[in-house]
């Protein structure tokens, strides 16, 4: 999968959702199934600030080294590839001519795993370890640091496609109420994903300012759905 695409397909959600009516529909939904898959995986990337698909080749991004922190540089997530490549504008100047070498960094989370359960992680902090230090030109150009990488994570997590596959069962439901509104506990109320006690588990230890392999941060899920 590439970056944007939707974390899960139309056959799985065919499979998913109800193979038997899914058959008598025919193609009839293809085309809502794979609008809501792409707007249920988006509103997972908004609520963990974070994309789990992976680039198909790796580009440059620019990011600023924190002012009070030679050492440490938190960076969008990537995995590592041959093409990787760390450059520094030591000047403030725009120009990156400082290229670090690979004794000159490590990637964080060590051995790109999650530490608490073993699965597989991407790079999210770049630790300088050699001859090098991260540049602190405030008065300067903003992005002084610039990373070549291959941008995303190594794998669409399970529970991160599983939540796609629930929001957009959801959302594809609401075709039939009135008005798009689904009454539940007595009361009249469009569903959103709030405190979803399906959605929000899957998810919540993936969000960007989580601590790895925990529980969240809080980050509130409103507006999901």
């Amino acid at each position: 999968m590439a970056l944007n695409d939707s974390y899960a397909t139309l056959a799985d959600f065919k499979q998913y959702y109800d193979d038997k009516a899914m058959a008598v529909a025919g193609t009839k939904y293809d085309t809502l199934i794979t609008q809501v898959l792409a707007s249920s995986s988006r509103m997972i990337d908004k609520y963990c600030d974070r994309q789990f698909n992976a680039a198909a080749t790796e580009s440059a991004r620019y990011f600023k080294a924190d002012n009070s922190d030679y050492w440490n540089l938190a960076v969008d997530d990537f995995v590592p590839s041959s093409g990787f490549q760390l450059a520094t504008d030591n000047t403030g100047m725009g120009s990156f001519s400082t290229i670090w070498a690979t004794t000159d960094y490590e990637f964080l989370p060590l051995n790109q795993l999650n530490p608490d359960t073993g699965e597989p992680w991407p790079v999210e902090e770049i630790h300088a370890v050699g001859g090098n230090l991260f540049p602190l030109t405030p008065y300067r150009r903003y992005g002084n640091v610039k990373v070549t990488a291959l941008w995303g994570w190594p794998a669409v997590p399970q529970g991160v496609k599983q939540a796609t596959l629930i929001l957009t069962a959801q959302y594809f439901k609401m075709k039939d109420a009135p008005m798009g509104v689904l009454g539940f506990s007595g009361f009249q109320s469009m569903i959103r994903v709030k405190d979803n006690p399906l959605v929000e588990p899957l998810i919540c230890d993936y969000e960007k300012n989580a601590v790895l392999g925990g529980t969240g941060t809080g980050h509130s899920i409103a507006g999901l759905f």
